[in-house]
């Protein structure tokens, strides 16, 4: 019995050896590694109503859908998503204390939590953020003391929000906000709007820290300025001053609509523009709905979309509202879109088999401008606004169905973006058009017409005069160029799968997204990696056995000497 004894002594004593996985530990790398590909559970929480001070718990089915269950979620974890965003509106879920400070009814935090506990208590990766709260959170603002009320609300409702959940460990992630825009010009870039949502960032991240616990700690998530992905957006984003280092990771939204590898242009200047400032960066939305076309075409693009941003070291959550963008019957979650579930959790990137065209010299250009019909505008010649438009038309291979466009844009102007593509016959003849002023098309895909033989294209800034010296410089440095290519439905076709990094092997993605070596902070950062244990830094699991072996030696030797010199220690049972 004395045996018996002395192993349920060491089974106790065990455990208080062991490394184990923390949230001080953890940092934006170890997450990049868990996380593989999320999900949004869009037009729930986030879902508004006009703000009256009451709790308004109805909103959750106010846009739509029915209320959210365990079952919902626990089907969104088995078909392999293992990040959840759940966005949450709070300004028209508070009332007002004496000081006028708006105070979240407990029943909606209450039920919040509710739902962040269905996912959380299944070990998937939850991001909170605050959303469609534009009433009182927003940037743009001339006026100090205006400005300083959004500010106080900011605080109030993420100390909130960071005191309620701050015992949470690692699984749980606070994005600060979603969209926010510029009041002064909306969804633009602003200078005093992105100074604005600077000082917003850093209100967050000393908010939440400031309420202790776990808080001190968790990873937290920034964006520019209306979530814009661009390489102006991105620069112009102040790291917020932290206590811990390696917690904030950016976040940008994207919503394209081609299918094919023009997208890893996109991706590279977001990564890099990121890495630029020592971040990480997720694509917290993305996705398409119903109406894409080609209808077939709609799983192999988020596939395509998901497996080309993580090997460019970023991780992307599907946005699904519940209608045209779902892969989930929210009324029988059992009911799923596996074709787009599939495509998105084992990602594959696709090709088009024609490949594309780079037009990357200043020689391809013309400064002019067109008029609604594709043709040089003569009353407007030299272009008083800076319109880059091919010259010659571009001819349409036969038997072509689409027609993608991108302009990889690293110059600091955003909105220099494609506007519109014209079509000709065979004739040259005008025979219709797809243009859009504003924003214009970063990156696109256009039904060829029935009868179009060739095309042209215009790329101007919509907000800015343009000059020819501005277009050659960046042309020549490579920072702006046009792709395009044509392809018939069946010339889109599979190439590589992507392979997750796997904690318990340690292998790395195919491609893996490694941040810029010349960045001095994520250098650094990757020396201070390498200094801790080889295979899984930071969960300690592989000092488990040797602490077993530790352990064991040291508890046999104590029996034996506790045996031999205090015989009356160990009770004897018959």
């Amino acid at each position: 019995m004395k045996k018996f004894m002395f192993i349920f002594i060491m089974l106790l004593l065990i455990p208080l050896g062991v490394s184990a996985s923390t949230i001080e530990s953890f940092t934006d790398d170890d997450f990049f590694k868990k996380a593989h590909v999320g999900w949004n559970l869009g037009n729930q929480l986030d879902s508004t109503i006009t703000w009256d001070g009451t709790a308004n718990l109805k909103t959750e089915t106010r846009w739509g859908n029915p209320r959210i269950t365990q079952t919902l979620i626990d089907e969104i974890q088995k078909s392999g998503f293992n990040v959840i965003r759940i966005p949450v509106s709070w300004y028209c879920h508070t009332y007002k204390d004496d000081n006028g400070n708006y105070i979240i009814h407990e029943e909606w935090m209450n039920r919040v939590q509710e739902v962040v506990d269905y996912a959380y208590s299944r070990g998937m990766y939850v991001i909170l953020n605050t959303h469609h709260d534009d009433k009182v959170l927003y940037t743009g603002v001339n006026d100090a003391a205006e400005f300083d009320a959004v500010k106080s609300v900011a605080h109030s409702f993420w100390n909130q929000i960071a005191t309620r959940f701050k015992d949470y460990d690692e699984h749980l992630l606070f994005e600060a906000y979603n969209e926010i825009d510029n009041k002064l010009d909306s969804w633009v870039l602003g200078e005093v709007a992105e100074g604005q949502v600077n000082e917003l960032n850093q209100i967050f991240v000393d908010t939440v820290r400031e309420t202790g616990s776990n808080n001190r700690y968790r990873l937290l998530i920034i964006s520019p300025l209306i979530m814009k992905n661009s390489k102006e957006a991105i620069n112009a984003v102040t790291v917020p001053t932290d206590s811990v280092e390696h917690k904030i990771i950016l976040s940008v939204h994207m919503y394209p609509n081609i299918e094919d590898e023009q997208l890893d242009a996109a991706f590279a200047q977001i990564s890099d523009s990121a890495a630029e400032k020592g971040l990480r960066v997720m694509i917290t939305e993305f996705g398409n709905t119903t109406d894409y076309e080609p209808k077939s075409h709609r799983a192999l693009a988020n596939s395509n979309f998901v497996a080309r941003a993580y090997e460019h070291g970023i991780i992307a959550c599907y946005w699904d509202n519940g209608s045209e963008y779902s892969i989930i019957n929210r009324n029988n979650p059992t009911s799923k879109n596996t074709e787009l579930i599939d495509a998105m959790v084992n990602p594959t990137k696709y090709y088009n088999k024609n490949g594309h065209t780079v037009l990357n010299t200043m020689d391809k250009f013309y400064f002019k401008r067109v008029d609604k019909y594709g043709a040089f505008d003569e009353n407007n010649l030299p272009n008083w606004w800076g319109t880059w438009v091919n010259e010659e038309l571009i001819e349409i291979p036969a038997n072509q169905d689409y027609l993608t466009m991108s302009a990889p844009n690293r110059t600091l102007k955003s909105l220099l973006n494609l506007h519109g593509v014209y079509f000709f016959d065979e004739n040259q003849q005008f025979l219709t058009s797809s243009v859009q002023n504003f924003p214009g098309y970063e990156y696109a895909k256009f039904k060829i017409p029935d009868g179009a033989k060739y095309f042209r294209y215009v790329l101007y800034n919509c907000k800015e005069n343009t000059r020819l010296p501005f277009f050659t410089d960046a042309v020549e440095n490579g920072k702006i160029y046009v792709a395009y290519g044509t392809y018939a439905l069946d010339d889109i076709v599979m190439g590589d799968k992507v392979t997750w990094y796997h904690e318990d092997t340690g292998e790395e993605p195919s491609e893996p997204g490694k941040k810029d070596s010349g960045s001095n902070e994520s250098t650094n950062k990757e020396e201070k990696k390498e200094s801790k244990a080889d295979k899984n830094p930071n969960t300690g699991v592989e000092l488990i056995p040797a602490a077993i072996i530790v352990i064991t030696i040291f508890n046999i030797a104590a029996y034996y000497i506790i045996r031999k010199y205090h015989k009356a220690a160990f009770i004897k049972i018959k």
